[in-house]
């Protein structure tokens, strides 16, 4: 019966509660005691207190409120856990945000309120006390067990496994409740609450005296920290004060203090070393009588003036050194402290410096004569400089060359009188800065640039040069070439001076004016040149399509072998002359600077096969042996640029290899000789074992209009254009082409050419073999009305017999007026417009016939001898669809036409392609 009354909870609280004062207590004395050093204890002693009133309103439950004995009493107890976190943290440095404690407290409360008063239950309390006990222990045991660094973990091991302890204990208390659930008198529990509370009241006094010996143990760690720090302390002092004796003794110099009240002496053991006495002899008149007689007076004097006046004294003297008899040279400092009545003093042994100040007057004296022997010899050398600038101004003065130094700072310039002579100035009429002497008198079209270029140059490093006018005083310009160079620049090399010249390049410019008016005029000779030649060939052009379309019909008739031989003659005769007016046309073309090349994607096998049809045949008529070597692969690389004048150059220097070459074997190579990625260089050789070239006849080669000599015209004929047609085409494809030959063993002529890589290697439409397209064209389109303007009666008598042979309807329109007029009448197939005819051209009668209504889609082809690129563009912009070129080569007359009367529908818009000839 006594073992249950000790474990009633009532008679077990009221011991905590005894227990938790004793604990107030205790902390209370250890925070007096610690206030100062640690402010943590101030919180772990709120923290009991708060307990403590927790416990006493627990007790006097049925005395007050439910909502003080309850509610308030837990929020004071677990207010009172928050604060002793608190305190732990800033005990141990590692402070954080309560922020979530505070929530916990106001959920606490909410929930301590609702299990009173709206839902009341015991057990709910409980567990609700003991997981808000759980969440803040938890914080103080996490922090002394693990966050707290080793080296500081003085104690914490054990206030961690007490709150460890406090959180084991609200673990079993929430599962005992789980399981066993109390009725709802706190007062009437069983063996269990009985426990649960001693147990609560054993740890409540451990966490005390866990928390009083953590403060002892750093209370122990911090007064030996304080013990080594003073043991460190004065072991520093000891070794500053060895320090200093070092340097006293070794800087010669030492401290005195001289007590006036007792007349004692103290000395450092410099002081000692300096005076040479023993310590038994370091008393004020040892001290008095050390130095010299003739200096005793002067620092009797000093001494009294410090001591009546505080004057400090500064003073030098010699004494004789105390048993060795040495004389020393003394400097010595002293300060008097009236309310000690000390007088504080230094002295320092300044023998050595004396002597080596006597040894440096010696060395200022001989100096002293070496400068005036110096500023002697430099006397003469400014005379001799003199001299050597007059005789340099003369100099300057006589050249016909303006000199200049311009500080680019300052702004401010000299010149020379040539300078202000060449412009006709005087030296006073002209300022002395850069911008009367140079920007002024630049001309204004120029001014600018060149002063812009004038800064560029001098900020660039090297020479400076530039060219521009100059207004002399009578108001005309002169041309100057202006050099010069940057002599001083600053840390960032900016420049800072400049000097240089001025020539008078106007009598050179006047000359190159007059050059460059003779060339233009040359130039427009040779353009009005281009002009005629291309008009010439215009109308060598119409007459040589009646001659050649004439000759062609007349052999599509099948005469007899003897008028066939004479009509083939004609025909090769007429095929030659054309070839001439091509030459001539395409040289006309370079010089008045309308030749272009095309920029189309092919293959190098296409080039070369056409040049093989074109020449095969020649050379097998002369018994010729032809090989072309290609490199490896090089024929189907997908190539960019102009197929055909690629193939002209190769047709022009392989036509002469088979000219001049009467047997043996003529050989053609192609290997790329560069690449840059997206461009190549390829290399063409023809070799022939023809006649030769000799050197004196080589540099006339690509000469319009030469051959080598006379004799080989006269033998061989040929104008000399081909070579240089081909030489002019190879530089605009960006290569070279040259010669090397011996002669009598044959020539080998080597051109260059850059060309683009192409973007795909399909390959061309194969062109249709000869008459194919005419039965193609009789088969599908016989019967087509065909409109023919042309108003010349020859050709459209030959372009007429052309169409109707291949099964065309022909309606002939004498110019293009009557064209416009037949076209507005009926409807046409397609219509083969020329360009020059009265009345009204083909290019204005396209534009018409294209305004009537259903001719808006009507293929147009211009049949002209005009062959520039610009008669083409001009043709596409009045709305054709295509160019056929005289003289008309009937196959390609055909082809043309089978494409054009195509269905319409298959052709979008007009495109306008360049025709070989």
């Amino acid at each position: 019966m006594s073992l249950l009354n000790f474990l009633d909870v009532r008679t077990l609280m009221t011991g905590y509660v005894v227990s938790m004062l004793i604990c107030v207590v205790v902390l209370a004395a250890l925070w007096f005691q610690n206030r100062d050093r640690f402010g943590a204890i101030g919180f772990w002693l709120a923290a009991l207190i708060l307990q403590f009133f927790s416990l006493l309103m627990i007790l006097a439950r049925g005395a007050m409120p439910d909502f003080l004995s309850i509610v308030v009493s837990g929020v004071l107890a677990i207010y009172g856990a928050h604060l002793l976190i608190v305190g732990l943290e800033k005990f141990v440095g590692e402070e954080s945000s309560q922020t979530h404690n505070h929530v916990l407290l106001v959920a606490f409360a909410l929930l301590q309120g609702y299990f009173t008063f709206l839902q009341p239950s015991l057990p709910a309390r409980s567990i609700n006390y003991s997981i808000f006990l759980i969440a803040i222990c938890g914080q103080g045991a996490w922090l002394m067990l693990h966050r707290v660094e080793p080296a500081r973990r003085h104690g914490t091991l054990l206030v961690g496994s007490v709150l460890v302890g406090y959180c084991l204990l609200n673990l079993a208390r929430i599962g005992f409740v789980v399981i066993v659930p109390p009725g709802n008198d706190l007062f009437r529990g069983g063996i269990f609450d009985s426990l649960l509370f001693l147990i609560y009241h054993i740890l409540a006094v451990a966490l005390t005296f866990s928390l009083v010996l953590m403060v002892n143990r750093r209370l122990h760690d911090e007064l030996e920290a304080d013990a080594e720090q003073r043991r460190l302390s004065e072991m520093a002092v000891r070794l500053s004060e060895a320090r200093l004796t070092r340097a006293e003794l070794a800087s010669k110099a030492g401290n005195w203090e001289l007590r006036l009240d007792t007349r004692e002496v103290i000395g450092s053991l410099g002081a000692i070393k300096v005076y040479g006495v023993n310590t038994d002899h370091l008393d004020y008149q040892a001290i008095k009588d050390i130095p010299l007689p003739e200096y005793r007076a002067t620092l009797d004097s000093a001494l009294t003036n410090l001591i009546q006046h505080d004057t400090p004294y500064d003073l030098d003297f010699k004494i004789r050194v105390h048993g060795t008899g040495e004389i020393r040279d003394i400097h010595s400092i002293a300060t008097f402290d009236r309310a000690s009545r000390t007088v504080f003093g230094t002295v320092q042994d300044i023998t050595a410096r004396k002597k080596t100040e006597l040894e440096l007057d010696r060395h200022r004296a001989h100096l002293e004569e070496l400068v005036a022997e110096r500023t002697r010899e430099l006397a003469a050398a400014s005379e001799r400089l003199q001299i050597s600038e007059e005789r340099f101004g003369y100099a300057l003065q006589a050249t016909s060359d303006g000199i200049w130094d311009w500080n680019l700072q300052s702004e401010k310039t000299y010149v020379n009188a040539a300078y202000l002579r060449m412009l006709g100035y005087r030296a006073d009429e002209l300022g002395e800065d850069a911008d009367s002497q140079f920007s002024r008198l630049l001309h204004p079209d120029e001014r600018a640039s060149v002063l812009a270029e004038t800064r560029r140059q001098l900020d660039d490093p090297g020479n400076y040069e530039i060219e521009f006018r100059m207004r002399c005083k009578d108001g005309g310009y002169k041309w100057i070439l202006s050099r010069g160079m940057v002599v001083q620049r600053d840390r960032n090399g900016c420049p800072i001076r400049a000097v240089g010249t001025h020539v008078d390049l106007t009598n050179r410019k006047l000359n190159e004016i007059e050059l460059r008016e003779a060339k233009e005029i040359a130039e427009s000779a040779s353009r009005a040149k281009s002009t005629f030649l291309a008009n010439m060939s215009h109308e060598l052009r119409t007459p040589m399509n009646a001659i050649i379309g004439m000759t062609g019909l007349a052999l599509r008739g099948n005469p007899e072998p003897k008028l066939r031989h004479q009509l083939g003659t004609i025909a090769e005769a007429s095929d030659r002359l054309l070839g001439i007016i091509n030459d001539i046309l395409d040289i006309s073309k370079i010089e008045a600077e309308h030749m272009t090349l095309e920029e189309v994607d092919f293959q190098l096998d296409e080039v070369v096969d056409n040049l093989l049809s074109l020449i095969g045949q020649r050379a097998a008529d002369k018994g010729l042996q032809l090989e072309m070597e290609l490199a490896p692969g090089l024929g189907t690389i997908p190539l960019r640029g102009d197929p055909m004048r690629l193939g002209q150059i190769l047709l022009n220097l392989a036509g002469n290899a088979i000219k001049f070459t009467d047997r043996g074997l003529i050989r053609m190579r192609c290997w790329p000789c560069g690449s840059d990625g997206s461009e190549r260089t390829l290399r063409f050789e023809i070799s022939d074992q023809g006649i030769g070239i000799s050197p004196e006849d080589r540099h006339r080669l690509f000469s319009a209009f030469e051959q080598a000599d006379g004799s080989t015209t006269r033998k061989y004929g040929g104008t000399g254009l081909g070579l240089v047609i081909s030489k002019r085409l190879v530089e605009m494809m960006g290569g070279m082409i040259g010669v090397e030959s011996v002669v009598g063993a044959g020539s080998t002529f080597w051109f260059t050419v850059v060309l683009r890589m192409g973007t795909h290697n399909a390959a061309p439409d194969p062109a249709p073999p000869p008459g194919v397209a005419e039965v193609r064209l009789r088969e599908q389109h016989s019967g087509a009305r065909i409109l023919l303007a042309e108003d010349e009666p020859i050709n459209g008598e030959v372009s007429r017999m052309l169409l109707e042979a291949a099964g065309l309807v022909v309606d002939h329109a004498e110019d293009g007026a009557v064209a416009v007029a037949l076209a507005r009448e009926g409807s046409y197939a397609l219509i083969l417009m020329d360009m020059q005819m009265p009345n009204l051209n083909g290019v204005d009668a396209t534009r018409a016939i294209r305004a009537l209504p259903g001719h808006e889609r009507t293929p147009i082809l211009a049949m002209t001898a005009n062959a520039f690129d610009e008669d083409r563009q001009v043709c596409l912009d009045a709305g054709m669809n295509d160019h056929i070129g005289k003289p008309v080569n009937p196959d390609v007359l055909y082809h043309t036409l089978l494409k054009w009367l195509a269905p319409h529908s298959e052709k979008s818009a007009p495109a306008l392609r360049r025709l070989i000839r």
